[in-house]
C-alpha cells in the first residue's frame, strides 16, 4: 500500500490550538517568552509563600 503524497510530506509534528494548527517549532516560539517569565519568577521566590497545589500548578500552565 503505497502512501499519500500528504503523508509523506507531513513529517513535521503538528498541534491544534486555538490559534489554528501549529508546528512545534511555531508553538515553542510561541511559549518561550512566557515559560522565561514564569522562571524568572519562580527564581525571584515570588511563589514561596503560595501552598504547591492544583491551583498553583494550573497557573503556570
Amino acid at each position: 500500500m503505497s502512501e499519500s503524497v500528504e503523508d509523506v510530506s507531513s513529517l513535521t509534528r503538528c498541534f491544534d490550538t486555538p490559534f489554528g494548527t501549529k508546528t512545534y517549532t511555531e508553538i515553542s516560539d510561541m511559549i518561550a517568552e512566557p515559560l522565561r517569565v514564569a522562571l524568572d519568577e519562580i527564581s525571584r521566590g515570588e511563589f514561596t509563600r503560595l501552598p504547591f497545589d492544583t491551583e498553583l500548578i494550573r497557573g503556570f500552565h
